[in-house]
């Protein structure tokens, strides 16, 4: 009988491989991403690897440069709610938060919050070229571009409606 215990745990153990709980980062991702791109750049002639490496530079410094405008956005509108809350007595003085049962300033607080975050996640975000060949720098650039203008649409979306929900708070007195 313990031989055929033995046994069985044996034939599982060599079947079935032992649970790895393996995690991906963010940081894995654009860890490989880069060496790739390096890996690849290697194969370019020195100008088109000093041209693209100065487009990469240049694509995350108006990453930089348009987040920063954003967050500066984002903080105005947070001082405006905060000061708004204060004028009318919402704000409860432990917690910095409205009230309950005030539905459209907490739709407004969770917006603020939510366009913050979006904003400091795309502040983070580094943009790697994904290149598929020398002769398609151009292509290759634009697909880059492009995921940058996407990526920034849609982070001024989040901005812009808290923006309106706090004007609309603002105004609606």
């Amino acid at each position: 009988m313990i031989k055929l215990i033995a046994a069985t745990l044996l034939f599982f153990s060599l079947t079935f491989p032992p649970l790895t709980l393996a995690r991906t980062t963010p940081e894995d991702i654009l860890n490989a991403k880069k060496a790739a791109y390096n890996q690849r750049l290697q194969n370019y002639s020195p100008a088109h690897q000093q041209q693209l490496n100065d487009f990469t530079t240049k694509t995350n410094l108006i990453n930089q440069q348009i987040t920063t405008d954003l967050e500066t956005r984002v903080e105005r509108q947070g001082n405006i709610l905060i000061e708004y809350l204060r004028r009318h007595d919402k704000l409860n003085d432990s917690t910095n938060v409205a009230r309950p049962g005030s539905d459209p300033i907490q739709t407004a607080q969770y917006w603020l919050t939510y366009a913050h975050e979006a904003v400091a996640y795309q502040a983070a975000k580094v943009y790697v070229l994904d290149l598929s060949g020398e002769a398609n720098i151009k292509r290759d650039g634009t697909n880059l571009i492009s995921n940058l203008q996407s990526d920034i649409s849609i982070l001024n979306g989040k901005v812009l409606r808290s923006q309106k929900l706090i004007a609309d708070i603002v105004e609606g007195e």
